[in-house]
């Protein structure tokens, strides 16, 4: 599975950088989302950070709701995630598909999307789309094998934020638990144990 670590505060990220090594764990820029820019479709300067990064990315999110490539985004040469809001999305994402190469997001919030998890899978499979679970959470762990990919954040962690990981033991236990998403079909209890450890840390 790939895994993708979106924009973190700086002391986290120099630590991830510098202790995983995995062909699959893309920490950022290789993998890039700029959630305020996108909620706020301000798809020009979103345009400008992927032009900026555009030697460093290898996955990113294509912005939601564009149905016009008036970006010319389709000339980056890494992948790019589609968050699949509705089921009238699919034939644009089709001839998307065509020019670029393509992942099919699923946003993790219900009232974001018109179709529920089967129907995606279904979807995924019948076009042969990569399956990509846009922000993971603990709810939905249970489905993380479903899917070929997901991004994590410290809202993936019941009570935890970025000052939390300022302490060493629980920046531990936060990059096992993103080594062994890697590996998610074999290492699914594993990471279940690793999630109930930072639960209890944040706790104390």
């Amino acid at each position: 599975m790939i895994v993708g670590i979106g924009n973190h505060p700086k002391f986290i990220l120099d630590v991830l950088q510098e202790v995983i090594a995995h062909p699959d764990i893309l920490i950022y820029p290789e993998f890039f989302d700029c959630k305020k820019l996108l909620i706020q479709r301000k798809y020009k300067s979103y345009y400008f950070k992927l032009l900026k990064f555009r030697d460093e990315i290898e996955v990113a999110v294509w912005p939601d709701y564009l149905y016009h490539d008036k970006y010319n985004l389709k000339r980056f040469n890494f992948k790019f995630i589609f968050p699949l809001h509705s089921l009238s999305e699919i034939d644009f994402i089709l001839k998307l598909s065509d020019k670029v190469d393509l992942m099919l997001g699923f946003p993790n919030k219900p009232e974001l999307r018109d179709y529920n998890l089967r129907s995606f899978i279904e979807i995924a499979e019948k076009y042969g789309l990569e399956k990509w679970l846009l922000g993971l959470k603990t709810r939905l762990m249970k489905y993380l094998h479903l899917f070929d990919g997901t991004d994590v954040t410290t809202l993936s962690f019941p009570g935890v934020k970025f000052a939390n990981l300022k302490n060493t033991k629980l920046l531990q236990k936060y990059v096992m638990f993103i080594e062994n998403l890697s590996n998610i079909k074999h290492q699914q209890k594993k990471l279940t144990d690793i999630l109930s450890l930072l639960e209890k840390e944040c706790e104390k």
